[in-house]
């Protein structure tokens, strides 16, 4: 099983799947539910700053209207705050 989620930077807002498996065809799926979900289109843009995960990466993704996707650098787990905290946490 694997948690993809969004965390909100200010506010802490979560939204979270949870997926059998990991591939461009679910995070596609995930992202095409993330912007209904929060009305993301051409009046309501957002970045989302994820790691450079090759399901993440892939030209095959289709990433929708008003989402914009930002990479971070390789090796960076300091700057995955969420993940960083649940890993100190076990």
């Amino acid at each position: 099983m694997w948690l993809d989620g969004f965390v909100h930077p200010e506010s802490g807002e979560t939204k979270a799947w949870i997926l059998p498996k990991v591939n461009i065809e679910l995070f596609t799926k995930v992202l095409a539910d993330f912007a209904q979900h929060f009305g993301v289109g051409k009046n309501q843009r957002i970045v989302l700053a994820m790691d450079q995960a090759g399901w993440h990466t892939s030209d095959l993704v289709v990433i929708p209207e008003g989402i914009h996707l930002e990479f971070m650098p390789s090796h960076s787990p300091e700057l995955q705050t969420a993940r960083t905290a649940l890993a100190s946490d076990q």
